[in-house]
């Protein structure tokens, strides 16, 4: 076991809790936030979730070796309570942060190691359930659409490890149909420009 706040979805799948991922000023801050808009929210905690895929099973020493390199800020934190929403760089994309993280546990003898994703939990606690405008107001406040995507549970992250065919190239008509087409196209495509 690589941690205590590990899980194996598969052999070749990790999935290790990692130190909060907001600053106790910036987490009050998006508390205080979202809180004051929506008063049923009652407590928010996010902490981040590293996604290790690999060829094989790791040994022991590969293990200890991966547990070393994601404890980079402070000890696990503790899992939330409430619903789940993770954050994960876009489906169909490699962070930069990735391409980084996987690069040096290369350099660290892990080549067993695939690709390293990080992602970040939020847990949301509210009174009742929980309306689809406070869900919406949650998932605005904490991700960037153009560079990441949310789910609802860690499982769900196992789609950054799919590989896709990259689609058709698409045209857009702009000099034919003007800014239409290039907002039909901004929410068809999820490209998230902004106005």
């Amino acid at each position: 076991m690589v941690s205590p706040h590990a899980t194996i979805a598969s052999p070749q799948l990790w999935v290790l809790r990692g130190s909060s991922a907001l600053s106790a000023f910036r987490l009050e801050k998006l508390r205080t936030s979202l809180m004051s808009s929506h008063p049923a929210i009652r407590s928010i905690d996010c902490a981040f979730v590293h996604f290790v895929r690999s060829t094989r099973a790791l040994d022991g020493r590969e293990a200890d070796v991966l547990r070393q390199l994601l404890t980079y800020s402070g000890e696990s934190a503790p899992a939330g309570e409430g619903e789940t929403f993770l954050v994960i760089p876009r489906i169909g994309t490699i962070s930069p942060w990735a391409s980084k993280a996987t690069d040096i546990a290369h350099n660290c003898g892990l080549d067993a190691v695939q690709r390293i994703e990080r992602g970040t939990q939020f847990s949301v606690r509210s009174d009742g359930p929980m309306s689809a405008e406070t869900r919406a107001a949650i998932i605005n406040a904490i991700h960037d659409p153009m560079t990441e995507t949310v789910r609802d549970s860690l499982d769900a992250a196992a789609e950054l490890f799919v590989v896709q065919s990259p689609p058709p190239l698409t045209r857009v008509p702009l000099m034919t149909e003007g800014v239409q087409a290039l907002r039909r196209a901004n929410t068809d495509m999820g490209l998230a420009l902004a106005a």
